[in-house]
């Protein structure tokens, strides 16, 4: 996958490979890249400094447990080895939403999400603009991509025309008058009602 010429490194395959996980195992280099998170590698670097403190700590503790310590420093470094052992799972938990990179296929109209797993590596999601759902208020998202709650930031598109294809806003607004004045009826009655109780 890497040449090494000189002390440089060069890779001799395409731009990524899709990874078993994802739909297909091809080889992708026709891509454009429209969307790349402002804060991506920071990411990586905060899951692979939890991972690695986590095992450090978890090795230390279990040269502790085989060695001549007394009973009660072995249940506080047990206890405190959950903390440790949990960090990345809260890491993770946090941070899953994020989408580092975006990809745009122009010859199948598909886009390609890039996120980090649990053990930061990236994952690859393969999806078509009628596989988003509009979400109307979540934490941390912006739509819904095959059931996975995603987050992208906007101001970091190349092209904004993506951003709107993506959340619909290419679309025409669709405004129903009888349904307008059907939820204003029953605002009016659910303010008429709540009226009456406070008489």
């Amino acid at each position: 996958m890497f040449k090494i010429i000189g002390y440089k490194f060069y890779m001799s395959a395409p731009i990524f490979e899709l990874s078993k996980r994802s739909y297909s195992n091809q080889k992708v280099a026709n891509l454009e890249k429209i969307y790349t998170g402002p804060i991506g590698k920071k990411i990586f670097m905060l899951k692979i400094m939890s991972l690695t403190t986590s095992l450090t700590a978890i090795l230390l503790e279990i040269g502790l447990v085989t060695a001549d310590v007394p009973t009660a420093a072995k249940i506080g470094w047990s206890f405190a080895g959950l903390f440790t052992f949990s960090t990345p799972f809260l890491g993770h938990i946090v941070l899953r939403k994020y989408v580092t990179e975006m990809y745009y296929d122009d010859t199948n109209d598909t886009y390609t999400a890039v996120m980090y797993t649990l053990f930061a590596t990236k994952k690859y999601i393969n999806f078509t603009v009628e596989d988003v759902k509009h979400l109307g208020v979540e934490i941390l998202s912006t739509v819904r991509i095959k059931g996975r709650a995603m987050f992208f930031d906007p101001n970091h598109f190349t092209d904004v025309n993506h951003y709107k294809r993506l959340l619909g806003y290419d679309k025409p607004l669709n405004l129903d008058i009888d349904d307008l004045q059907e939820d204003l009826e029953n605002l009016r009655k659910a303010k008429a009602e709540a009226a009456n109780k406070k008489t």
